[in-house]
């Protein structure tokens, strides 16, 4: 898999919705689940802006398995924090810093087989699941340092 690397303007871009008969971009958030699932990635999660495809979907790993995440939208945030861990990013390479993030979202979003989806995430899951969301925004992780 070809990651995109900053400073690529494709990982600026506001990313459109993904539409349900977008069948080559469900094969991509597919094979991109695959990648993240290999642990030699060392990747927590994968938007498709990083990929070249400025559309709203990404994929994360979350309670040891993939969740592939089709137009999301937080519903609800929780306080803010700085975690205990740092954010890297693999479109940007050598860099990670402490980001402040919502210790918890709440997110709906349609899954691979485009049925809506709610889901509470909290700690890690809920800084992962902000950090792609800002990728299909155009914004990356050191545009918060």
């Amino acid at each position: 898999m070809n990651i995109i690397k900053y400073p690529n303007n494709i990982l600026r871009n506001k990313s459109v919705k993904i539409e349900k008969d977008d069948v080559d971009v469900i094969k991509t958030l597919k094979e991109m689940s695959e990648f993240i699932k290999d642990e030699k990635n060392n990747a927590a999660g994968l938007a498709l802006p990083q990929v070249g495809i400025n559309k709203r979907g990404f994929v994360m790993n979350h309670n040891s398995k993939q969740l592939i995440v089709i137009n999301p939208v937080f519903l609800k945030k929780g306080p803010i924090y700085i975690p205990n861990f740092t954010e890297s990013c693999l479109s940007i390479d050598n860099k990670e810093a402490f980001i402040k993030r919502h210790k918890s979202v709440m997110m709906k979003f349609l899954d691979i087989n485009m049925k809506p989806q709610v889901i509470t995430l909290k700690g890690f899951s809920a800084v992962v699941a902000q950090h792609e969301v800002d990728h299909l925004d155009g914004i990356l992780f050191i545009d918060k340092i």
